[in-house]
């Protein structure tokens, strides 16, 4: 019974000894907020390969177009002179726009001014974001009536003032607006010394009577001389968009197969294929639903591309399409000024960034692994490209296709990868059916060696 009781006491007062323990441990901790408040142990810093655009920056027309009565010229599409015009455009205030009635095709073609063209007609709300639009016209929109534009037109009246008309070919109708733009600033731009002026011609390649307006084209009347590029690609680290494609890198795993790798945090997944050269992201709608998105795709594509390691090269939009569940939006890589159309590899992730939004959320994104080096290699070898006409009468010849199933024609850059360097070699293209078709004539692509053939 004495061992017992000798027993009980050692266990009150192991019991007695241990309290005081822990209630000394919890008088003096102290929480380690040092340790949180240091920025390289808190967070993974996530890296940025490229620079956010504004919305703006990102609209870029296929062609400009200037007209002086009856003669048209296509304005040289170097890297900066289109970019230089968007800039300019931004600048010039617009009047009320009112619907204007009474013009025909004839009067859209035969003016002094400018014509800007895009691949896929503007929205209204877009409009706004590339013009300045007087603050009590934008509370309403700077152009309430209308859908969308076609083209945008730039056109000096009798009186010499500058006024801008918005093309809407899918509803036959024109707006019309006065400007802050002075005649003497437009014919300036347009007779610009620097910039090579090349002469064209009209072309409807898909006439339809019902219309009152026509899409009319313009293609090279003469030959055209157009440089060959030769870039350094760089490799994009497939770190960098999973630090910032995931919303907690620390739990995404890599699972690599033949040829492809892949990652993914259980929810969402991020491929690379091809031999880690195209990337695809794909990221279930599980919270909107079939909610639908509040602003456009454009803006969302943005905004998504900004947020997750920024724009690399010149990335510019050229289709989209929305339906209020299935949003598209689609961005070409351009040389030069030139999209790249192309490429021998057969893989438009390869020069394309693409995104897919379903409801209010992106979800899915692909993009090309690598980049161009920030200068060319080689400056100063050009090609000649025979004129529109000449490859019509190859078509024709060689019975590639009837001319009557032609949409659209233009100069663009087909890309070459060879190893660790990209060559973009000016081409002659034609849509057909929806698809660019690179057309190559034998013998008609002459290389011209710093001027001189």
């Amino acid at each position: 019974m004495p061992v017992i009781e000798h027993v009980k006491t050692a266990v009150l007062w192991t019991m007695v000894l241990t309290s005081l323990v822990l209630t000394w441990f919890v008088w003096t901790y102290q929480p380690a907020y040092s340790e949180l408040d240091d920025p390289e142990e808190a967070f993974t810093e996530v890296e940025s390969i490229g620079e956010t655009k504004a919305f703006s920056e990102l609209f870029y027309p296929s062609a400009v177009i200037s007209h002086e009565e009856e003669a048209s010229f296509l304005l040289q599409q170097s890297a900066e002179n289109y970019v230089q015009l968007m800039e300019d455009l931004r600048e010039v205030e617009i009047e009320a726009v009112e619907q204007t009635n009474g013009l025909t095709s004839e009067d859209l073609q035969s003016f002094n001014g400018l014509e800007i063209q895009f691949d896929s007609p503007l929205q209204e709300r877009w409009l706004e974001q590339i013009l300045t639009v007087p603050e009590e016209e934008g509370e309403r929109g700077v152009l309430p009536s209308m859908e969308q534009a076609d083209r945008i037109l730039l056109t000096v009246t009798e009186e010499d003032d500058v006024v801008i008309r918005f093309i809407d070919l899918e509803g036959d109708n024109v707006y019309e607006a006065g400007t802050t733009l002075e005649a003497a600033e437009l014919t300036g731009y347009t007779r610009n010394a620097g910039m090579q002026r090349i002469p064209v011609e009209a072309r409807v390649f898909q006439p339809e009577e019902e219309r009152v307006f026509q899409e009319i084209h313009y293609v090279p009347a003469e030959r055209v001389e157009e440089e060959l590029l030769t870039y350094n690609i760089i490799e994009l680290e497939a770190d960098t968009f999973v630090q910032s494609l995931f919303a907690d890198p620390s739990i995404v795993q890599e699972y690599p197969e033949e040829g492809e790798r892949y990652f993914t945090d259980g929810s969402r997944y991020m491929q690379l294929e091809n031999d880690d050269t195209t990337l695809e992201y794909v990221q279930p709608d599980i919270v909107t639903g079939s909610l639908g998105a509040s602003e456009s795709v454009l803006r969302t594509s943005q905004e998504f591309v900004n947020g997750h390691s920024g724009w690399t090269d010149r990335y510019f939009m050229t289709s989209w399409s929305e339906s209020g569940f299935n949003d598209q939006a689609s961005y070409s890589l351009h040389m030069d000024g030139y999209p790249v159309l192309s490429a021998d590899t057969n893989n438009p992730d390869h020069y394309m960034i693409q995104l897919t939004r379903e409801g209010a959320n992106i979800t899915n994104y692909t993009r090309p692994m690598f980049r161009m080096s920030e200068e060319p290699l080689e400056i100063g070898t050009r090609i000649e490209l025979p004129s529109f006409a000449e490859v019509e009468s190859y078509i024709e010849s060689e019975e590639l296709f009837g001319l009557d199933v032609v949409e659209n024609a233009r100069i663009g850059y087909y890309m070459r990868v060879q190893n660790s360097i990209a060559v973009f070699e000016p081409s002659w293209y034609v849509e057909v059916r929806g698809q660019w078709q690179r057309i190559t004539i034998p013998d008609a692509g002459t290389e011209v060696e710093n001027g001189l053939e």
